[in-house]
């Protein structure tokens, strides 16, 4: 999860607490933003 509450979401953080994501990180994070936005989907669930 997105410890530094800075709504993105870094490879480190995917591995600590969602390895679905992490595994797919490279692939999700195509921009190399950390996958901003896309963070608030995730959480939301």
């Amino acid at each position: 999860m997105n410890t530094t509450h800075d709504g993105k979401l870094t490879k480190d953080q995917a591995t600590a607490g969602m390895p679905m994501v992490a595994r797919h990180f490279d692939e999700i994070d195509t921009q190399k933003t950390h996958f901003g936005k896309m963070l608030a989907r995730f959480e939301n669930r």
